[in-house]
């Protein structure tokens, strides 16, 4: 799961409490956050608190890893922080 935005702490810090999440300043005009694909529900999560619609696709396919691996929210380190 590739994350590009404008700078935002409240998003950054969100993005950090995703296990094996990391930054890359090679991807991108200014860097990127690359998360590994098991932590797509809480990516979807995280970019959906951001008021944002994900792809039909993408959210199957998070539907199935939920089920296959269990799964947490990126959201709700974002409101801890808030």
């Amino acid at each position: 799961v590739v994350w590009q935005f404008s700078y935002n702490t409240i998003v950054i810090d969100a993005i950090k409490t995703i296990k094996g999440r990391r930054w890359d300043p090679a991807i991108g005009v200014k860097g990127s956050w690359l998360c590994p694909l098991e932590s797509l529900p809480e990516c979807i999560a995280l970019y959906t608190y951001m008021g944002r619609d994900p792809e039909r696709e993408l959210k199957e396919r998070a539907k199935k890893i939920v089920k296959a691996y269990g799964g947490g929210s990126a959201s709700d380190a974002i409101i801890r922080l808030l």
